[in-house]
């Protein structure tokens, strides 16, 4: 499973990249027919609640035409020790159908999503 957790990790070409599409998709909003989302679904994880960081998501996800699921804390069981991949696993082949295709998590702290990422259970803040 890939992992995107700063933009660190990423070339320069990359970031110009993804702000070039950013540009493009900004610019057409509402009037471009590409989908590149279609048939995805993304899983919202948040430990922390945002509105505003939600809903920008869930907008963002669905005119991409893709589909999201919010979870909480409580839903998502994270207050129990609830490994993150195993909610969040790619449902990238047919092993791995009911799964999302990408999971977005909102953390408490920064570094508990490192921890998470390696598959193991982080209480660090």
């Amino acid at each position: 499973m890939k992992h995107l957790l700063s933009i660190e990790q990423l070339s320069r070409d990359e970031i110009e990249g993804i702000l070039r599409a950013t540009a493009e998709f900004k610019m057409n909003r509402g009037r471009i027919s590409a989908k590149p989302l279609a048939g995805q679904t993304w899983a919202l994880i948040f430990s922390k609640p945002s509105t505003r960081t939600r809903v920008s998501f869930e907008v963002g996800i669905r005119e991409l035409g893709g589909e999201s699921i919010y979870l909480n804390a409580a839903d998502a069981q994270l207050g129990r020790d609830e490994l993150i991949k195993d909610t969040a696993r790619p449902g990238a082949d047919d092993s791995r159908r009911g799964h999302p295709d990408l999971c977005v998590e909102r953390p408490r702290g920064v570094r508990r999503i490192f921890g998470r990422a390696d598959g193991k259970r982080s209480n660090r803040r």
